[in-house]
């Protein structure tokens, strides 16, 4: 495995151990950076710790015949945040603590789509203020139609679902929502009962759709599918 320009030779079967990929590495634990541990640290070291598979800090998460489990917490980002900045200010500011991974995303406006992983380095409640491991790696718009988000990223030991259980997002709101993320240490285990980790239906709002339209629709805040089927195959991942 090739990590931050440097090598790590493994052998044996492919499924890479957390305890293989970190015998390469060595994160830290104040600033979040990940560099490798041959004494030739790299001069862009992985920023955050986005390169690893979790600490399992969260447990196991066993969700049996429980439908549409949301296992995030969002904050929107108040104020426009420029790239290279360490410091977001956030509602609510309660949902997060010192340590805790976290995913920030743009969600409407410009760089739409543009993310990243930190870690959180303190934080601040009186002025809603969190301190992240690693310089924005864009600029995090909150102004007009533009939406940003931080959302809280789980770190479990295995993940399984069974008996049609489903791990489901929040709905994208208009300020946060929308996403679904996690890291497991160990397996994620998706019964054979159609148990399954969905996205479907909870991202922007879709067109109307319906037989008294002859053209097929309209587009809403983003193209929407309506067909069943096709939603089914784009937007979960799914034991059938």
């Amino acid at each position: 495995q090739a990590v931050a320009g440097h090598t790590c030779v493994r052998s044996g079967s492919s499924d890479v151990s957390l305890e293989e990929v970190c015998r390469c590495l060595h994160v830290d634990q104040q600033t979040g950076q990940i560099k490798p541990t041959n004494g030739k640290p790299d001069k862009t070291p992985c920023q955050g710790p986005e390169m690893y598979f979790g600490t399992g800090a969260d447990g196991a998460l066993v969700v049996d015949a429980l439908e549409n489990l949301k296992i995030n917490k969002f904050a929107q980002v108040l104020q426009t945040t420029t790239k290279g900045s360490n410091t977001l200010k956030v509602h609510p500011i309660n949902l997060f603590g010192r340590g805790q991974e976290v995913y920030i995303i743009q969600m409407k406006g410009t760089d739409a789509g543009q993310s990243m992983f930190a870690k959180v380095i303190t934080v601040d409640s009186q002025n809603s203020t969190l301190t992240i491991s690693a310089g924005l790696t864009f600029t995090c718009t909150s102004a007009g139609t533009s939406r940003c988000q931080v959302v809280t990223v789980p770190h479990y030991v295995n993940v399984t679902l069974k008996n049609r259980a489903v791990i489901a997002g929040a709905p994208w709101n208009g300020l946060v929502g929308g996403v679904i993320v996690f890291r497991s240490r160990g397996q994620v285990n998706v019964g054979p009962t159609s148990s399954r980790i969905s996205a479907c239906g909870i991202g922007f709002r879709g067109g109307r759709y319906g037989a008294e339209l002859k053209e097929g629709g309209f587009q809403g805040k983003s193209l929407y599918e309506s067909n069943l089927e096709k939603e089914n195959l784009s937007c979960l991942y799914q034991s059938r």
